[in-house]
């Protein structure tokens, strides 16, 4: 039996702006465009998104929170983790530099995506170390580590290096602070 997944709203309007940030900047975009492109209504729109900044982080946090819930899970590794984060990255590489270049302030995908990732990494350390708060030195050593991969994860996905994903994860475990090994690489 073929059973086809039904799309959500979000995903469908998640479809539409990838398709148009293939050939438009996204600070050009349009909710309009959007709806259009979707063949939704404008309504749909807002009631999922408060605009069009808010559409293009969720295409990232729904992908982040689907990779980081395997975290721990029939043997996903951190590893795994990163080298998938790499495999997204990269297929996405277009809509990323395009996000990168285009939006810049308070919305700027580069703020709103490393923060997101600070909290979630946080979190996850917080949950498997049964701890109620990061002891100040992991917090310096998550923010750190999370902001400078990030900055060469866009780099490579922007086409800087020729590097596989698998290459890259390896590059990033390597130079992972030592302090933030014992609570990420442990179960390795």
């Amino acid at each position: 039996v073929n059973r086809l997944k039904k799309r959500s709203s979000k995903q469908i309007l998640a479809e539409a702006l990838l398709s148009l940030a293939g050939h438009t900047p996204l600070d050009r975009i349009t909710v309009k465009q959007i709806v259009a492109e979707s063949g939704l209504s404008l309504q749909t729109f807002y009631n999922h998104f408060s605009d069009k900044y808010d559409l293009i982080f969720w295409i990232y946090a729904e992908e982040s929170a689907r990779l980081e819930s395997r975290l721990g899970q029939d043997g996903y590794t951190f590893n795994d983790l990163l080298r998938d984060y790499a495999l997204f990255y990269y297929g996405r590489r277009d809509f990323f530099r395009n996000a990168l270049v285009s939006i810049h302030g308070q919305d700027s995908y580069w703020l709103r995506s490393t923060e997101n990732s600070c909290r979630i990494l946080g979190e996850y350390i917080k949950r498997t170390h049964g701890l109620d708060a990061l002891p100040e030195e992991v917090d310096v050593y998550t923010r750190m580590y999370v902001y400078a991969t990030h900055a060469v994860l866009f780099d490579w996905a922007s086409g800087l290096s020729g590097l596989s994903p698998e290459k890259m994860a390896r590059y990033f475990t390597e130079g992972m602070p030592e302090g933030l090994k014992p609570y990420l690489l442990e179960q390795q």
